[in-house]
């Protein structure tokens, strides 16, 4: 059976699979991979509902072991939404003043032997008028901006008729931003799963 899931989230479910199979006699990999399987069976969504919350439980049991690592993510997220709010506002200003359209796609798939990734930590003005530059130099512009939590996480890609230049914001990740994209990775799994039995 092929992968479902990145490699944090396939150990993560390793560690938890056992008391779900306990508990539901069901196996998530499974369930994910073959949903109508189970078609028959009346039980299954609400089954899917109870390892949606065990798995939230696991995870949250996980992140309230690690001690100050929450806290430090939330530094880095803090710092994060600070430099995006900049970020988000300069685009906005630059983008209307030259009349370049910022669109949000739903994916965007980019050749990376074009693309410029640029990695920032702050929003001095360097920066801005980096934004500036790329701005008025592009065809359009399409942001990536995403969230954790009630944090910002800016991303844009400048797209010019030579090169196109990303601007992420570096942040030191840890363990417990790991465990929460594994959540969502496995609630959104099995919503899809529930979705088509």
């Amino acid at each position: 059976m092929a992968k479902m899931f990145n490699a944090d989230t396939e150990q993560l479910l390793k560690r938890i699979t056992p008391a779900i199979k306990s508990k539901y006699d069901l196996n998530i990999n499974e369930l994910v991979a073959n949903p109508q399987k189970f078609a028959g069976d009346a039980s299954i969504p609400d089954k899917i509902d109870g390892i949606k919350a065990d798995v939230s439980t696991s995870i949250d049991g996980i992140i309230a072991s690690m001690g100050d690592a929450e806290k430090e993510l939330d530094g880095e997220m803090s710092k994060a939404d600070s430099i995006s709010k900049k970020l988000i506002q300069q685009v906005s200003i630059h983008s209307k003043q030259n009349n370049i359209p910022v669109i949000t796609p739903y994916l965007a798939e980019r050749d990376d032997k074009i693309n410029e990734n640029i990695y920032i930590d702050n929003a001095d003005d360097p920066v801005l008028a980096l934004i500036e530059r790329l701005v008025s130099n592009s065809i359009f512009i399409l942001s990536s901006t995403t969230s954790y939590k009630d944090y910002q996480i800016a991303e844009f890609t400048f797209v010019t008729n030579s090169k196109d230049y990303t601007i992420r914001i570096n942040i030191n990740l840890n363990t417990v931003f790991d465990l929460e994209y594994s959540r969502t990775e496995i609630l959104d799994a099995l919503d899809a799963a529930k979705s088509r039995i």
